[in-house]
Order: C-alpha cells, then sequence, then structure tokens
C-alpha cells in the first residue's frame, strides 16, 4: 500500500471500572507504539459513533468514514488486538482499494467446514477497508442492526454474508495479524496477538499485563 492508512482503534465501551480504564490504557498505548514505528496515523476512538450508541461497540467500525472524512482508506483495529514486536509492517501487506481481514483462527485450514453461521470466514476485529465501500459497510450495519437473520447483531457474521452474496472481493491478511491467544503463544513470530476467544472481557488485561512482550506495552 503506497499510501499509509488511517487506524483507528475502537475504545468505545471499555470505561466501565479502574481495572478497565487501564486496560484501556495499556492497550491503547501498545496498539499506538505499534503503529507510531511505522509512521502510520492511529486514532483511538473513545466516543462512539451517535448511530451504533446502544449497540454492541464494534458496530462503530461499519461508519468510520462518517468520523474520519479526510481518510482514503481506514484500518479499524480493536482494543483486544496488541502487536507482538516491529518485525511485520502491515502496511505491506494491505491493499488500499479492497476489504482487507485475515481468516479467523478458528476457521484457517477448515474452511469452509460448516459452522453455526453461513459464509463465516473472517475475523472483523481487524478490518480495512476504502472509503469507495463505505456505502456497502453502512448496508452492512443496517442489517446488523435489523438482526432479520437472527445473528444477534454480531455485525462479523453479517458482514461475512454479505461479502459471500455480493462477492466483494477481500484481501487476506496473513493470520499473523489476527491470532488468537493461547497456551505456549509465541509472540515472536506473530504479529498481533487477539486476546479473545475462551477468555472472558474481565480477563483479557491479566493475560495481557502476565505474557505480553513487556517490550510493547
Amino acid at each position: 500500500m503506497r499510501e499509509s492508512p488511517l487506524v483507528v482503534v475502537l475504545a468505545v465501551g471499555y470505561d466501565e471500572t479502574p481495572e478497565r480504564v487501564e486496560y484501556k490504557r495499556v492497550a491503547s498505548t501498545s496498539i499506538k507504539k505499534y503503529y507510531n514505528h511505522f509512521g502510520i496515523p492511529c486514532e483511538v476512538m473513545e466516543k462512539n459513533h451517535p448511530d451504533a450508541a446502544g449497540t454492541s461497540p464494534s458496530m462503530a467500525r461499519l461508519l468510520l468514514f462518517d468520523l474520519y472524512p479526510q481518510a482514503d482508506f481506514i484500518l479499524a483495529q480493536g482494543l483486544d488486538m496488541l502487536p507482538c514486536n516491529y518485525r511485520y509492517n502491515i502496511q505491506d501487506f494491505l491493499c488500499g482499494d479492497v476489504v482487507n481481514m485475515a481468516v479467523d483462527c478458528t476457521r484457517a485450514g477448515v474452511y469452509p467446514r460448516p459452522c453455526s453461521f453461513p459464509n463465516f470466514k473472517y475475523n472483523a476485529d481487524l478490518l480495512g477497508y476504502p472509503k469507495s465501500l463505505a456505502p456497502f459497510m453502512r448496508r452492512v450495519f443496517t442489517a446488523s442492526l435489523e438482526d432479520k437473520l437472527g445473528y444477534s447483531n454480531f455485525e462479523q457474521y453479517y458482514l461475512n454474508d454479505m461479502l459471500w452474496n455480493e462477492q466483494v472481493y477481500v484481501n487476506d491478511l496473513p493470520t499473523i495479524f489476527n491470532k488468537f491467544y493461547s497456551n505456549n503463544f509465541d509472540y515472536d513470530r506473530t504479529a498481533f496477538c487477539h486476546y479473545t476467544n475462551h477468555m472472558a472481557n474481565r480477563d483479557k488485561y491479566k493475560y495481557i499485563l502476565q505474557f505480553h512482550p513487556k517490550e510493547m506495552l
């Protein structure tokens, strides 16, 4: 990708308790540290999009060009996905005129094995797309909000479904940029560690403080 994307870190909904305030501080500092190293503009979004108020905070990733109209390409990153080192520059893997996502770790190697949600392939906690696709993302937002298919407003399942049904091209990012934490996680050979899946929200901070490389915090 020739020009640096604008990275927006979704930090809304993480201010309920002192522990979660500290979690937001540590995680956002780590993420900004990585992008600053590569000279990539990075914004920590703490105020939700008004249309997404009262929904899952992750829904706002579909409406980011409303809030950052100056950008041509936005990479939305969840607060629970922390950079592990500086070995991998994500700009080397992005394609600026299409959707960019990584195959979900639970799907890698087994897709298209049937799962609970039709056409589920990509994890949406790292999502890059150009301004030209903002109208498509707005339609995904509306479908998620209406939830006619019963996905419980989990926008990543509507996003996967609509990407497939409308044959929207996706540039597959290497899974090292969206790899779930597991026992004996190899931080040296992974770009981003995604603290999710089996752990409860309240436990993520504990895993980060105990296991994440200290030089990246």
